[in-house]
């Protein structure tokens, strides 16, 4: 792996290093007025390097919603060539040989954080080498890494490289957004919040689409567009998919999703249920959507619903530590739900059965039930990939998404894969993805999985 200047302090164990590319680099123009604050003089020419440089400050400036999907810079990571991708571990074997090496970049761009309030996000591009044109595009989710600034790919991409090395290497353009809050510091507000996960990533597609840079220019872009996602990515690449604005000049041929999240609220709900119950690292995903979902709408207040230490202590926790750290601090700090939750929230959770209105659980219950994915009608297909051994994803709320994606008349596929846990989807699925996405490119809509997913719904 080869890499150039100083960047990335915060990247873990010196990753790589990387140079930034001035905002005239990868507009090719200057950005419109109002201008934010710069990277670099955009009058200037490219810099190969340029040691020092923050690629998450925010420089939304004076950027409105009008200009979302808006390029607001971006900065070179390294350079990987066919030879090096060929040698990756994470480049398998079952998908042939690679076509191409890759160029890496983050991108910084305007979109939506909370409903009606432009915010600055980045995104991690892998972009093919080798000059190729009709470049199809792929917008990969990250799966559950924590809501702070630090917890995006961006800042490690070992985060998505696990699926966006195979695509890269095939030919395709990756996009692997932050999500609200997760790459800039201003606001976490994306954890199985599916408006603001679609929000982040079509803007991301819109942002890459002016995009220039001597290694790699939006000309050389196609049309043909897939999301794609694993766990949170999965629940967000569903939701992009439901949500997708074809203005955006790109043609969806399909959504692909890897053991996708929040299937069903009310298996969901047994995360909060019960003071005495023990919290370990689900009832820590389950607290980290609802305190999402209260920056998101801010509501309801703090003090409704999280006991009084939780109150002080959360949101230093949430911003300042990913999964890796919350797993062991969230349950240490709470011993049980009483530690987390107000007296109130939890009798009204135990309450809430999800099998009809919970009017006492409000705005949770509505929230998480808006926030279950497959509830949309598409003519274009999806490809749902679930591991039949998944014990923090079970292959029962998966089954949900389908039934509701079926009933909504979306043509769907699922898979099941026997002996496949959660994080194994990725890399056992992932010859099945290409070979789907490479014929539907093709006009063609395979069935590829080994198996069925035959499993019964967990719940309404």
């Amino acid at each position: 792996m080869r890499a150039t200047g100083a960047w990335l302090p915060r990247l873990a164990s010196g990753w790589v290093t990387a140079s930034l590319v001035g905002l005239a680099g990868c507009l090719g123009v200057d950005p419109p007025t109002p201008t934010p604050p710069p990277m670099v003089d955009a009058s200037t020419p490219p810099y190969p390097e340029l040691a020092g440089t923050d690629p998450w400050k925010d420089r939304l400036g004076q950027h409105t919603l009008d200009d979302r999907g808006l390029l607001l810079g971006c900065a070179h990571a390294t350079t990987l060539t066919k030879a090096e991708v060929s040698q990756n571990p994470l480049f398998p074997e079952t998908v042939g040989s690679p076509t191409n090496g890759y160029e890496l970049f983050v991108m910084q761009y305007v979109s939506e954080g909370r409903p009606g309030v432009a915010s600055a996000m980045t995104a991690l591009l892998y972009l093919p080498s080798g000059g190729a044109a009709d470049v199809p595009i792929v917008a990969l989710e990250h799966g559950t890494y924590g809501i702070g600034p630090a917890c995006g790919p961006s800042h490690l991409p070992i985060r998505t490289d696990t699926l966006a090395v195979g695509l890269v290497g095939r030919g395709y353009a990756v996009v692997a957004p932050d999500y609200a809050g997760a790459g800039v510091d201003n606001g976490m507000t994306s954890y199985l919040v599916g408006a603001a996960e679609a929000a982040a990533t079509l803007d991301a597609i819109r942002a890459i689409r002016t995009f220039h840079d001597p290694r790699f220019d939006a000309d050389q872009l196609g049309t043909d567009f897939f999301i794609a996602g694993h766990s949170q990515g999965g629940h967000a690449a569903l939701f992009t998919h439901q949500l997708f604005d074809p203005s955006i000049g790109v043609r969806l041929l399909g959504s692909i999703a890897f053991a996708p999240g929040l299937g069903s609220a009310r298996a969901w709900s047994d995360f909060f249920k019960g003071p005495l119950r023990p919290v370990g690292g689900m009832e820590t995903f389950a607290l980290m959507s609802l305190y999402t979902r209260m920056l998101y709408s801010g509501s309801p207040a703090p003090d409704a619903w999280l006991a009084p230490t939780a109150q002080a202590t959360l949101p230093t926790l949430f911003h300042d530590q990913c999964l890796s750290s919350l797993v062991y601090s969230v349950p240490a700090g709470y011993p049980t739900l009483s530690d987390l939750y107000q007296p109130a929230f939890l009798a009204a959770s135990e309450g809430c059965t999800f099998e009809g209105k919970c009017p006492s659980f409000e705005p949770w219950a509505s929230s998480l039930v808006a926030d279950e994915p497959g509830r949309f009608t598409s003519v274009i297909p999806s490809l749902i990939l679930q591991g039949l051994s998944d014990v923090l994803v079970p292959p029962s709320t998966v089954a949900c998404i389908v039934d509701r994606m079926k009933a909504g008349g979306t043509p769907v596929q699922a898979c099941g894969y026997v002996g496949v846990d959660h994080e194994g989807i990725m890399q056992g699925a992932l010859p099945d993805m290409i070979r789907w996405i490479d014929a539907r490119r093709a006009g063609g809509t395979p069935d590829v999985c080994p198996a069925p997913l035959n499993v019964a719904c967990a719940g309404p």
